[in-house]
């Protein structure tokens, strides 16, 4: 559970990066260093890259790529709604509900209890405001591999948390 909520931290601060980009103060550039027949004959001026000397169609690129994913979410999300699911999935941000596969009333008791244990595990941990965060810093850093294998890992560590909350209530029975 701590590495789903240290991964899951990091992708919100990922997601206060540009604002706190646009916040902060700009520092100067250090200078470089030259040697001193250099500084009598030479005016060196440095400056960081920025995106004003950036090709004027990356952010064209950029943008592109943002929407595609917001999208890809928006549809995702729409779909699990609508569909009849096929594993049980918690829906939903700000008022989630379990959803079950047809056929879940032929599930033993015990078997329909720890599936709900699960999936209300997600729900009190707050799984679904988490996910929609990494999707967002998804979308936004999408051009990142880091961002890919943490939302991964993100995804293996919030369901190893759950199953350790179902393995943990059925210890206490």
């Amino acid at each position: 559970a701590l590495r789903f909520a240290t991964l899951a931290a990091a992708m919100l601060m990922l997601l206060a990066l540009p604002l706190a980009e646009v916040a902060m103060p700009r520092w100067p550039s250090a200078p470089a260093a030259i040697s001193s027949t250099e500084a009598r004959t030479a005016t060196v001026t440095t400056s960081a890259p920025s995106l004003e000397t950036a090709p004027e169609w990356l952010p064209w690129i950029w943008l592109g790529g943002l929407a595609f994913f917001l999208l890809r979410s928006a549809c995702g999300y729409l779909l699990s709604i609508r569909r009849t699911p096929r594993v049980p999935m918690t829906i939903g941000v700000f008022r989630p509900r379990v959803a079950l596969p047809p056929g879940a009333e032929a599930w033993t008791d015990e078997l329909r209890h720890s599936v709900l244990l699960h999936e209300h595990a997600h729900i009190a941990s707050r799984d679904p405001l988490s996910n929609l965060i990494a999707q967002l810093a998804r979308a936004v850093y999408w051009f990142h591999p880091l961002v890919r294998l943490a939302l991964r890992q993100l995804h293996a560590e919030r369901e190893r948390a759950c199953d350790d909350a179902v393995l943990a209530a059925h210890v206490v029975r």
